[in-house]
């Protein structure tokens, strides 16, 4: 629409009947009246047959199709708020429009912040549950005594020739014991 309001120098905003009075005038031109018309444009002229079709188009859409009155203003624009608008915008927007706008918004209540306050303390005990359990298990890891191996006599012994009671870590010199020999 707004390329044909545009070539047709109307305002941007115009009333159909506006729109309707240039078309006549347009579809009556022939080729080089409408070469002069568009002299100071010369971006539409491989489009110049088109737009007798295009405004005749543009006003039956509008009045035919969308029940637009002869004599009501239009404002053709091709940005809102700074951005482009095409053609699929355009019809977004004239979609939504046609939306009940009706909001009916709900009345806050104390239920509310008491449903969230008992949310947010079950997320808060799952995650401290969850940090206890990673830091138990880290802690472990850190305390936890060396690995214990079988040696002659039943014994356990570790990797630093120590041996004994293999859950309090209390033990003697393997050595000493002759599982281990010396060097």
């Amino acid at each position: 629409i707004y390329h044909v309001w545009s070539f047709l120098y109307l305002n941007d905003k115009s009333s159909l009947a506006e729109l309707k009075n240039a078309s006549e005038i347009i579809c009556k031109m022939n080729y080089t009246e409408l070469v002069a018309f568009n002299a100071d444009r010369s971006s539409n002229e491989p489009y110049l047959l088109d737009y007798c079709f295009r405004s005749a188009y543009v006003f039956e859409l509008l009045h035919t199709g969308y029940g637009f009155s002869v004599n009501e203003y239009i404002t053709a624009s091709n940005t809102l708020k700074g951005q482009k608008v095409g053609w699929a915008l355009g019809s977004f927007l004239y979609e939504v429009n046609t939306l009940p706008w009706r909001y009916n918004e709900l009345p806050q209540t104390g239920d509310d912040a008491l449903a969230m306050a008992t949310l947010l303390g079950i997320l808060s005990s799952v995650a401290l549950i969850i940090s206890v359990s990673i830091l138990t298990k880290v802690r472990r890891m850190l305390n936890a005594p060396d690995v214990y191996f079988n040696v002659p006599n039943g014994l356990a012994g570790n990797r630093n020739g120590q041996f004994g009671d293999s859950l309090t870590g209390n033990g003697k010199d393997c050595h000493s014991y002759g599982a281990i020999p010396r060097e």
